[in-house]
C-alpha cells in the first residue's frame, strides 16, 4: 500500500475490487477514500449503492441524503433516494 493516501489510486483500486465482485475490499478501499477525502461523491454513491443491495436502505437512504446535501441533484440520485424510502418503508 505505497499510495495509501492518494484518492485517485485508491478509488482505481475500489473499481478493481468492485469488477472482481469483491465487495468488502471495494467498501473499504470507498471508506478509506472518505478519510482522506470526505466529499468524494463516486465513494458516498458506490458505499450507499452497497448498503442498498445488501438490504440495508435505511443506511443507504442517509449516504444518498448526503450527496443531496452536496448539492449535487440528477435523476439518477432521485431515484435511489425514492427506492430506498420505498424498501425502508418511509
Amino acid at each position: 500500500e505505497t499510495y495509501g493516501g492518494d484518492v485517485s489510486v485508491l478509488l482505481g483500486i475500489a473499481r478493481i475490487y468492485d469488477m472482481i465482485n469483491d465487495t468488502e475490499a471495494a467498501i473499504d478501499c470507498y471508506k478509506r477514500v472518505l478519510a482522506s477525502d470526505a466529499s468524494n461523491c463516486e465513494a458516498i454513491a458506490c458505499i450507499a449503492s452497497h448498503y442498498f443491495y445488501s438490504d440495508q436502505p435505511e443506511i443507504s437512504l442517509r449516504f444518498y441524503q448526503r450527496l443531496l446535501q452536496m448539492g449535487i441533484s440528477n435523476g439518477e440520485l432521485w431515484n435511489n433516494l425514492g427506492l430506498c424510502c420505498y424498501y425502508a418503508g418511509q
